[in-house]
């Protein structure tokens, strides 16, 4: 059996993962069979990103897999803010993307701000309430957008939807 049919059968019975070092001599993309290029695909959390590494590639994932698109947010700035209420605190996050938050990395990286409120009478206690700040990267900011923005059409058509079907 040639290496490339024992690759193919391994991946058919899905028994077996293996990886194959990334040399300028070894093998190509060119040689893999397009079902066994689906089938890591499909294991894949980024294809649409993939779809820049060959043209061939892009192909596959155009004609394999649903691709959908959302619209950037209005000039690539957005936030989000929420609080979690907990007995005698809140937990407050802050997100800013874009903008001047995205700092020198452009697009929408932005910021995570997390802060432990306490009411006053416990503030003077050491630590009581700390700041905290995270810089996430623009694809990180991509995620939360793309995140929201599924959210953002589930509630509209649950809105939207008729009486009847939200009975079933």
């Amino acid at each position: 059996m040639a290496p490339l049919e024992a690759s193919s059968a391994i991946l058919a019975d899905q028994a077996v993962a293996a990886t194959v070092p990334a040399r300028a001599s070894g093998p190509s993309i060119a040689v893999v069979p397009d079902e066994v290029l689906v089938a890591v695909l499909e294991a894949h959390p980024s294809r649409c990103q993939l779809r820049a590494v060959a043209p061939r590639v892009q192909r596959l994932v155009e004609a394999h897999f649903q691709i959908r698109h959302f619209e950037p947010p209005v000039g690539k700035v957005f936030s989000v803010d929420f609080e979690i209420n907990q007995d005698m605190a809140k937990h407050l996050y802050c997100a800013k993307f874009g903008g001047d938050s995205a700092g020198d990395a452009g697009g929408v990286a932005g910021a995570v701000t997390f802060m432990n409120w306490i009411p006053a009478y416990y503030r003077s206690a050491p630590h009581a309430s700390r700041d905290v700040r995270h810089h996430l990267a623009e694809s990180d900011g991509c995620t939360l957008w793309r995140l929201l923005a599924k959210v953002r059409d589930q509630r509209n058509e649950a809105a939207t939807a008729s009486p009847a079907a939200r009975d079933e």
